[in-house]
């Protein structure tokens, strides 16, 4: 599994990405939507984890233009909690959504469904993640 994951906040990534490549994801990271933009236009990744507050635009117009251009599937990933921001996300083309403080497993038991549901793995990497 291939993931990129939008955060301006590198602790949050330093600590969890090692987990995820433990279970076999590949993590590249990008720390504004300028930076994501750029990777999406040059790479293929199978899932965008994406926060709401970026430096330079909001996670949500950032996930309208995935969307647009790539339909990569998304998570969002923010310490907006509250229903509206959930349901707003959902509603511009979000996957699914985890607030944060969240467990590492259940953020990867998330990326496997939706990756499962998006058909954007072979039948052996949908083998490997069970």
């Amino acid at each position: 599994m291939n993931l990129l994951w939008v955060e301006d906040e590198r602790r949050i990534v330093d600590e969890v990405a090692p987990f995820l490549e433990e279970e076999g994801c590949r993590v590249t990271r990008a720390e504004s939507a300028e930076d994501a933009l750029r990777l999406l236009a040059r790479h293929t990744y199978d899932l965008l984890l994406l926060d709401w507050m970026l430096p330079d635009m909001p996670g949500t117009e950032l996930c309208k233009e995935v969307q647009r251009r790539w339909r990569t599937p998304v998570i969002m990933l923010t310490a907006k909690s509250d229903e509206w921001h959930k349901v707003v996300a959902l509603e511009i083309g979000a996957d699914d959504y985890l607030s944060k403080p969240f467990g590492m497993r259940e953020l990867l038991a998330r990326i496997k469904a939706v990756l499962r549901r998006s058909g954007a793995l072979s039948s052996a990497e949908q083998q490997a993640l069970q």
